[in-house]
């Protein structure tokens, strides 16, 4: 079974049909700031930041690197009651390589949020719906390792 939460607030919680989530539950709800966090995909791996997002309200945005050759490096959104839907669905241009560290930072301002790779753009939306919510961090398909996590919300 998984852990309660440690006196950090980290916790690892299963999720629908993924084998982790980290959920960083003693963070104030997150609206506008920066997530940064450095990334090592292996081969065909993704990592996701999401953020601003609620599990009783079923809706979130997600911020994406993504190995797999096929996939883009991108923003989703997940409307209540749908599935994921990348945001620029026909704008997508790059995807991460994999074996190598690479730096990833989502800058949320506003209905603005930006993903950037190695300090690169990789993608933007500026009509987000979604004001504030939650934080969590998970991996898909093969294994990625994390560190340096920086989480920076902006004051108001």
């Amino acid at each position: 079974m998984f852990p309660e939460s440690d006196e950090r607030g980290l916790r690892l919680s299963p999720h629908e049909n993924l084998s982790k989530v980290f959920v960083i539950e003693k963070l104030p709800v997150f609206a506008d700031g920066e997530i940064e966090c450095e990334v090592y995909l292996e081969q065909n791996a993704l990592f996701n930041v999401i953020l601003r997002g609620s599990l009783a309200k079923d809706e979130w945005y997600m911020a994406r690197l993504d190995a797999r050759p096929t996939h883009w490096d991108c923003i989703l959104f997940k409307p209540k009651g749908l599935a994921w839907e990348e945001c620029n669905k026909d704008a997508l241009k790059y995807h991460s390589p994999h074996s190598r560290w690479l730096t990833m930072r989502v800058v949320a301002e506003g209905a603005r949020i930006s993903l950037y790779r190695d300090g690169q753009l990789v993608d933007r939306i500026s009509d987000a719906k979604l004001a504030d919510g939650r934080i969590s961090l998970f991996a898909e398909v093969a294994n990625v390792h994390v560190r340096k996590i920086s989480i920076s919300p902006t004051s108001t």
